[in-house]
């Protein structure tokens, strides 16, 4: 599969995403569950639910996890979730510390939860860990924006696809490996039950 195929797939799983919280908003309390529904909806989508062994070439999902894709020191931030390759892992031997060697083509997927209250401002680093990524890795930024109403969605969203195009603008060799998504869920009310 390619990361052309792959992003498709990516997309088909984000809108499902996007209609289980529609159906059930509170699914969705905090970054951690995003990844959560996120993740298990893209290995769904990738045929991964049962947790078969895949075959050595298909994309895997994973969350959170080190790797190194040269003999560097540091390993690579951990994304939030991870699609690579199994036959493209190899044993980090020069690292004695967890964590793998990984130069394939894969994808990474950033995600960011912002209630009604934050600033879109909070997605700009999110963009910008496309510099600190390997040439054969392509982002996803995905942003649920939490919101009292559409327009401030609308407004929302507006203003991430502003700061993707001045990203890309102002780094032209990204245009093709840096992709975003927002996800929507209006503001969760919470009643406290009466004794």
């Amino acid at each position: 599969m390619t990361l052309r195929e792959l992003k498709k797939i990516i997309v088909i799983a984000l809108r499902e995403s996007q209609k289980i919280i529609d159906e059930q908003p509170k699914v969705v309390l905090s970054e951690a569950d995003l990844e959560r529904l996120v993740s298990w909806c893209i290995m769904n989508k990738l045929g991964l639910k049962d947790y078969k062994k895949p075959n050595p070439c298909d994309f895997t999902v994973h969350t959170q996890i080190s790797h190194y894709t040269d003999s560097e020191i540091k390993p690579n931030r951990r994304p939030d979730i991870l699609l690579l390759t199994e036959d493209g892992m190899k044993r980090a031997v020069k690292h004695k510390r967890k964590g793998f060697e990984y130069r394939d083509s894969s994808f990474t997927i950033e995600l960011k939860f912002l209630h009604s209250e934050d600033s879109v401002d909070r997605v700009d680093e999110d963009f910008g860990k496309r510099k600190e990524l390997y040439s054969k890795t392509w982002l996803y930024v995905v942003v649920l924006i939490e919101s009292e109403n559409d327009m401030s969605y609308k407004n929302k969203a507006k203003l991430i696809r502003e700061k993707k195009k001045i990203f890309i603008s102002e780094n032209p060799q990204y245009k093709n490996k840096l992709f975003h998504f927002t996800l929507h869920r209006k503001k969760v009310e919470f009643t406290i039950p009466h004794d």
